[in-house]
């Protein structure tokens, strides 16, 4: 991804001010990446901003699973009551939060992170669209890619970091995919 993309989020950023910043997209497109090069050109100029990644609020596996198996692109798959709560708790009341830690690796939480009130905050994560904001003013940012290019960023990502062969890999996007036009698609209209 070019720093095109990052300087034109940033300078919507300046222009229009927003408290939030929803960075949604299908997984491997480089949302990860994007939120953290527009969080430090912010910073850079000066701004405060701080990031959270959706993936931290996933749901365990066993709750996931128990009414047949709910994919990171279903916004059933997330806790985005708490998400929403970790945003009042910043936007509203002006209060550090605690955030989970999510390993993309493991596909588990390994930690957790204070998040400090700042003037920005940047969301991201598949179904950033389905956080509800609240009066907070809001700048969504959809990123996409074709089929081809999600899954080499995928497998290129899991056989580094997991070890996983290129038909595990297949197997888990083909799975992933099936919810893709199902919850994304719709939200690039909002984009």
């Amino acid at each position: 991804m070019d720093g095109v993309a990052t300087q034109c989020i940033v300078a919507a950023i300046f222009d229009q001010r927003p408290q939030l910043v929803l960075v949604a997209g299908p997984g491997g497109v480089g949302k990860s990446y994007l939120s953290g090069e527009v969080v430090a050109s912010l910073r850079e100029l000066g701004r405060s901003c701080e990031t959270i990644e959706l993936d931290g609020f996933l749901f365990d596996r066993s709750i996931r699973m128990r009414d047949g198996w709910i994919t990171a692109h279903n916004p059933a798959a997330y806790d985005l009551h708490r998400v929403e709560a970790v945003l009042d708790g910043l936007l509203v009341k002006g209060v550090p939060q605690v955030v989970p830690v999510l390993s993309k690796a493991a596909f588990q939480v390994v930690g957790q992170r204070s998040v400090m009130p700042s003037e920005c905050c940047v969301v991201e994560g598949t179904v950033a669209f389905y956080v509800a904001t609240g009066e907070a003013s809001v700048l969504r940012v959809f990123i996409d890619a074709d089929r081809e290019t999600q899954f080499e960023n995928r497998y290129a990502r899991e056989s580094r970091e997991v070890g996983y062969t290129l038909e595990e890999s297949q197997h888990r996007f083909e799975h992933y995919w099936r919810d893709y036009d199902r919850y994304l698609v719709v939200g690039k209209a909002e984009a």
